[in-house]
């Protein structure tokens, strides 16, 4: 498994509201990526009591699975 991490400053914006758009976009990727043809997100909790989003894109001939952690907090 490959684990991939992104750091954004988002300069004048609360914490709170950055949270709001990061998860809308980690909630629609097809919004995002270019060439990607749609999305399936499905959100779960795992035994740990975690939220994940399972998110499948499509990119016509080739889909990519990957799975988002939803950190508690707001991270």
């Amino acid at each position: 498994m490959k684990v991939f991490s992104h750091s954004i400053e988002l300069k004048g914006v609360g914490k709170s509201r950055s949270w709001e758009a990061l998860e809308h976009f980690a909630r629609h990727p097809d919004l995002l990526l270019p060439g990607c043809e749609g999305s399936e997100v499905h959100e779960f909790t795992s035994e740990d009591g975690n939220r994940w989003l399972r998110r499948v894109k499509n990119f016509g001939a080739v889909s990519v699975e990957d799975h988002v952690f939803l950190q508690p907090d707001g991270h």
